[in-house]
């Protein structure tokens, strides 16, 4: 009571005319979860409100718990999307709530004015009692100022920084606030009241040659309302360095080889590091400002020759990039004492009949190396010279033929004996078929399209088409009907069936990209949407309007006059379908209903679905499928978790895979034993499988608050999950949905409100690369590193320390380059509210989709082709 009557009297004081009624309601599904609902927001003349861009709804109430930005929604009528930020002080045992919610106007909201039909306030309590429904209070425009001051004393500008100002974190239960303040004044900064941790931003020069690690003392600060607190000062410690690219070029003897680089002064070590051949090093924060050093790189043997280095001396003050090309390297052929001849017994199946790969022994602590280059359909292969005795690490890569990966297994060590009785043995097998029908033979990138839109002028560049001509998609995918949920509650017509639009739109984009290039219009169709977590499958009603509109939609793909060729496009299958049935432990013969003609057992739904699909699109010329047919899978793996398994210490990404695979091959959707080619009677197979993570921005409210955000060690695991899926099933596997957002480095402008007005991530950075962080987290910008993170879920507490955990990492290099070879033959961009291809997606914030066009339209110009050299 005390907490209830304190916040009524500090909020009556400040009574304003622009005060708002409104009917409130509350409810709660247990003692754990409960939301506050406001409709009908009338002023003090009792009339709608009416709102412009301009202006925002405040809010304050108080909670049983604390509230989060992801779980204030509202609606608005005409649409703007809402951008709430929120404030949780303490008050007593409870919370006192402020909610300041924006709204920002769509490609829909062209209207100046709106009226906010109903907000939700969600919250881990119940609301239902009446101290928190009728503490609920709404302005126009206004809230309490419950803010104190904070004065702030930083150092002068260290020599070097060019940074404009200093930012300063203060970090509590409700998250963070940043503050700007000039170099060597004296800045009063407002806060709202609570404690606070604080800290200073660390500056640095863009190249990392000078150094200021900021300190912010006290490191605590408690902000009282209307009160100043005690001086906080900011100082620095400079430290500078120097900054010496370290270029291998390429080796002829070497490529591919992993070599140890040294830098020294006068025999003392400076820093050392491993590169391939070829490859650059940049070391950042590592070497001296001056002074002199030698760059010496360590012998290796080859093949029994022996590579020596002519060592560099270099002025470290001069910042200079230093390479070592072929004129620097000595070669000599070594004599090894009782080398003898090492054989290789190739085992594979007899339609493999060719095929390259490479095959490594190594000596980790000597750096003897020797490495056959073998052809499967040589004879008696052995290695090229006299291999000397001792114990080795084997190492071969997966390879590919014709678009075939193959996977060779070999024992991961092997001694040589000094008799010559030592034979290596590898066996080569299939893998996965990477010649999806109608997609391309090299790893193609395809995004969703929004509007469909097209130009309407000569001169207009904004509308979906151009954007992917501009990033050379392969691929388009867009949810087929109109509701993008399968359409359950009614029979489409044809012209409300969206599917014609979709193939009209690949086949111009595939016309204004030119030459030989292909576009595939793919479609994303449900006949049971399990995608909100109901339990539909009883549905009778429901599956009978979603499966017309399936069939509906293949029929309009065959007779589509737009389609370029035979095979006319491809679909997906329910999304979460698969994921929801495996989490909530349904097995093969569990019933389902399914009109009147099947009632017997989900694996019969399945398989019922696939034959209708290859029998409503069989090419009448051929004969043969007309249509790519795929299924969609989540990186849930049926755990009631979710995907949280993913930043779990130890990689369970196999066992996860595995898990799912055994799923599918139960409910027949991929048998392991399905034949690449069916009989006549036999149910056609699958074409690929589609894996789904989340489709959503990492960095975004919606996205890490539901436990969706990766850094390296994660988006490895993530492909990981998808190798092993496709090498169970030998089933080639499409990443779908994949957000393809930055991350922001120390240049980029950050607002403090980014997880609701920004869309910032790391998929982009993680596959297409970006060499403005490389492989030190410490370039990302210092407001997202602080973000917090669920503990319990995260196993950490910050964006910083996520990324800390995936070192060593270097996303300099794309992330795409080993797909291939995961047997990942393509990779879909966006979704519902995810960045990818388009500038119409996602609707609303900042977006990064024009550095993703720029990415994909170098990639396209030398595509990843499905053949190893």
């Amino acid at each position: 009571m005390a907490a209830i009557l304190s916040y009524l009297r500090q909020s009556r004081v400040t009574d304003q005319d622009d005060e708002l009624s409104a009917t409130v309601t509350a409810w709660a599904s247990s003692p754990y979860w409960g939301e506050i609902d406001i409709k009908d927001l009338r002023d003090k003349n009792n009339d709608p409100v009416d709102f412009t861009k301009d202006d925002f709804l405040g809010i304050t109430f108080l909670s049983p718990a604390k509230v989060d930005d992801v779980n204030v929604n509202a609606s608005t009528n005409p649409w703007y999307q809402p951008d709430p930020e929120v404030s949780n002080l303490s008050s007593g045992d409870e919370v006192e709530v402020h909610v300041k919610l924006n709204f920002q106007p769509t490609l829909d909201g062209d209207d100046k004015t709106f009226q906010v039909s109903s907000v939700q306030l969600g919250m881990a309590g119940d609301p239902q009692p009446d101290r928190y429904k009728n503490s609920v209070r709404l302005w126009k425009s206004y809230l309490p100022d419950e803010t104190g001051i904070v004065p702030i004393v930083c150092d002068s500008q260290p020599d070097g920084i060019t940074s404009a100002n200093q930012t300063v974190i203060f970090t509590n239960d409700d998250g963070l606030t940043m503050r700007e303040v000039q170099f060597g004044q004296k800045t009063e900064v407002s806060l709202n009241r609570g404690e606070y941790e604080v800290s200073a931003v660390e500056l640095f020069t863009d190249d990392e040659t000078t150094v200021a690690t900021a300190k912010a003392e006290p490191d605590q600060v408690v902000v009282q309302k209307g009160d100043t607190s005690p001086t906080i000062n900011v100082t620095y410690d400079v430290h500078h360095h120097s900054l010496t690219d370290v270029v291998i070029d390429s080796i002829p003897g070497l490529e591919g080889e992993e070599i140890h680089v040294n830098f020294s002064n006068a025999g003392a070590p400076l820093y050392d590091f491993w590169s391939f051949v070829p490859k650059t090093t940049r070391p950042r924060r590592v070497l001296p400002a001056d002074g002199n050093a030698i760059i010496s790189v360590d012998s290796i043997t080859v093949n029994n020759v022996q590579y020596e280095f002519t060592p560099k001396d270099i002025v470290l003050s001069q910042n200079e990039a230093v390479s070592f090309t072929a004129d620097d390297v000595r070669q000599t052929q070594v004599q090894i004492p009782d080398a003898v001849k090492l054989p290789i017994q190739l085992k594979k199946q007899d339609s493999i009949a060719a095929g390259k790969m490479v095959v490594h022994l190594i000596q980790k602590t000597t750096r003897l190396i020797y490495k056959a280059k073998l052809n499967v359909k040589d004879e008696g292969p052995e290695f090229p010279v006299p291999v000397a005795p001792g114990d080795y690490e084997v190492q071969a890569n997966r390879f590919i033929e014709d678009g075939i990966l193959y996977n060779v297994t070999l024992p991961p060590s092997l001694n040589v004996s000094d008799d010559g009785s030592t034979v290596l043995e590898l066996q080569v097998d299939f893998a996965v078929n990477l010649n999806v029908p109608g997609f391309p033979n090299f790893l193609s990138f395809g995004a969703c399209t929004r509007d469909l839109s097209e130009p309407t002028k000569p001169d207009d560049t904004d509308n979906d088409l151009t954007d992917f001509v501009q990033a050379g998609a392969s691929s388009i995918f867009k949810y087929a009907g109109q509701g993008g949920d399968g359409d359950p509650k009614v029979d489409l017509t044809e012209s409300q069936e969206c599917t014609p639009r979709v193939i009209a739109l690949a086949s111009d984009i595939e016309k204004a990209i030119g030459s030989d290039h292909t576009v595939l219009p793919v479609l994303i169709s449900y006949t049971c949407n399990f995608s909100g977590g109901n339990d539909v499958l009883t549905d009778t009603t429901r599956h009978r309007h979603s499966l017309g509109n399936f069939i509906q939609s293949l029929q309009l793909t065959m007779k589509s006059d737009q389609a370029p060729r035979s095979l006319r496009a491809a679909y997906i299958l329910n999304p979460d379908f698969i994921g929801e049935c495996q989490k909530r432990g349904y097995e093969a013969d569990s019933e389902v209903p399914f009109l009147n003609a099947l009632k017997e057992a989900l694996e019969y739904r399945v398989r019922a679905l696939h034959w209708l699909v290859r029998t409503l699109t069989k090419d009448p010329d051929t004969g043969k499928p007309a249509v790519s047919l795929g299924w969609q899978v989540n990186l849930w793996a049926g755990e009631p978790a979710g995907a949280v398994w993913i930043y779990t210490d130890e990689n369970q990404a196999s066992n996860k895979a595995k898990k799912t695979a055994d799923y599918l091959d139960v409910l027949g959707v991929w048998p392991k034993q399905a034949s690449q080619q069916a009989d006549e009677d036999e149910l056609a197979p699958l074409d690929f499988l589609a894996v789904d993570r989340w489709e959503r921005d990492d960095y975004r409210n919606d996205s890490y608050s539901k436990f969706f955000c990766f850094a390296p060690r994660e988006w490895s695991r993530y492909f990981d999950f998808c190798e092993t899926l496709g090498a169970e099933l030998h089933a080639p596997i499409m990443p779908w949905q994949v957000s393809a957002a930055r991350t922001p480095t120390f240049k980029d402008d950050v607002s403090n409100n980014f997880s609701t007005a920004q869309h910032w991530g790391t998929g982009g950075s993680c596959i297409l690369g970006d060499p403005g962080i490389g492989s030190e987290y410490y370039r990302i910008h210092k407001k997202i590193l602080s973000l917090g993170l669920d503990e319990v879920q995260f196993h950490v507490k910050t964006v910083e320390e996520l990324w800390k955990r995936s070192q060593p990492f270097d996303i300099s290099i794309p992330g795409y380059q080993g797909l291939h070879l995961r047997g990942i033959f393509a990779v879909l961009l966006g979704g519902g509210d995810t960045t990818g291809i388009v500038s119409s997606l996602p609707q609303a914030g900042e977006k990064q989709d024009a550095w993703v066009r720029e990415r994909l339209g170098e990639y396209i110009k030398g595509p990843i082709y499905f053949q190893t050299d």
